[in-house]
Parts: C-alpha cells; sequence; structure tokens
C-alpha cells in the first residue's frame, strides 16, 4: 500500500485510542492519532536504504522495539494510560506490517521478512487486498494509472473504518467533555440567620 494508505490506517487507529482514553486530551497535548500515522508510514523509512527495504522495519522484532520505546516514553503514567497509549503504537506499526502481507508485491523475492533476524524467509498472504504499487518509472502513463487504481482501491478498502473511527473519537470527546461541566460543585445552600 502506498505511504496515504498506511497513514490512514494509523490515524484510526490512533482515534480509536483517544475515544477510549478515560481522561479527555487536555489542550496543546499531543496527538495520539498523529503519532499513530507517523508510526504507520515509519516502516518504509528503510526506503533510504534500497537493500534493506521489507527487512528490519518490517518485522516482529521492530514491532516488539516500537512497544518497548512506547513503554519508555509513558513510564509515569497510570497503568491505563499506558496500555492505551502502547497499544496504539504497537497496533499502529504492526498495521503497516499486516497491510503490506495482504498486498500486492511484484518484487523479487514479493513479501517482507516478517520473522527477522530469526529467519530469512519472506511472506506474504495468499489474500491480496491491496494492489500493487510501482515505484520505478513513477512518471510513466501506464505506472500513473496503475498506481492511481492501487491508491483509489486502499481509499475504498480503508477511509470506511478511519471515518467510523474518527466519528466514535469526536462523540467521545463530547461526552467526556459535556460530563466533566456537570462536575461542577454544587451550591451551599444558606440557612437560617440567627
Amino acid at each position: 500500500p502506498s505511504p496515504l494508505g498506511h497513514a490512514l490506517a494509523g490515524l484510526a487507529i490512533g482515534w480509536s485510542a483517544d475515544a477510549i482514553r478515560r481522561k479527555p486530551l487536555r489542550a496543546g497535548s499531543y496527538s495520539l492519532a498523529a503519532v499513530c500515522g507517523a508510526l504507520a508510514i515509519s516502516p518504509d523509512f528503510d526506503f533510504l536504504y534500497p537493500p534493506f527495504h521489507r527487512m528490519a522495519t518490517h518485522s516482529v522484532t521492530a514491532i516488539a522495539s516500537i512497544a518497548v520505546v512506547a513503554l519508555a516514553w509513558h513510564r509515569r503514567t497510570t497503568i491505563g494510560a499506558r496500555t492505551t497509549v502502547v497499544a496504539a503504537c504497537v497496533l499502529a506499526y504492526a498495521s503497516h506490517v499486516l497491510l503490506d502481507l495482504v498486498g500486492g508485491d511484484t518484487k523479487v523475492p514479493a513479501g517482507i521478512q516478517l520473522l527477522w533476524p530469526f529467519s530469512d524467509g519472506w511472506f506474504i498472504s495468499g489474500v491480496r487486498v491491496f494492489r500493487e504499487t510501482h515505484l520505478r518509472g513513477f512518471f510513466e502513463p501506464s505506472i500513473i494509472v496503475s498506481n492511481t487504481l492501487a491508491v483509489a482501491r486502499e481509499l475504498l478498502v480503508i477511509i470506511p473504518f478511519a471515518a467510523v473511527t474518527f466519528a466514535w473519537r469526536r462523540r467521545s470527546l463530547a461526552e467526556r467533555t459535556r460530563a466533566a461541566s456537570w462536575k461542577t460543585p454544587p451550591l451551599l445552600e444558606e440557612g437560617p440567620e440567627s
């Protein structure tokens, strides 16, 4: 899938985590959805060094590393908040791996090294949900058409999930804000004057 598809999947996971958080987000606090969107794209930063693309950054080892970093990042928060944030970060990163497993791949070998460094095997699902995207010849008309169709298919699959999670987050935040405004201290009753 394209970076757009990966980012939307990460945003949907972040919005879901925001929806289930118990405390409302403070003004000026980071957006967990933005962090999750970035994490969902980050495995493809290995494009900077092509011989390693689809290897270490697309493995269960990388997913476990994200869990360790997220735990260290939130070590001083409550257990509930820590669990939500760590789970969201891990799921956002893992969503990239999952989408790549069910995507089309014309490269040889096809797939990802899911079990790196424990195995040098390449894995890809027999179920192809997404079309392959092409980087070589990016501006050739046939490649432009193929990539456009691939992105359109991703959007048709992922946007409904993203829209539902975004609406869930909005409703949840509105309910928490409304509940917080109802928790005003009661007025003290004045007794008869003596």
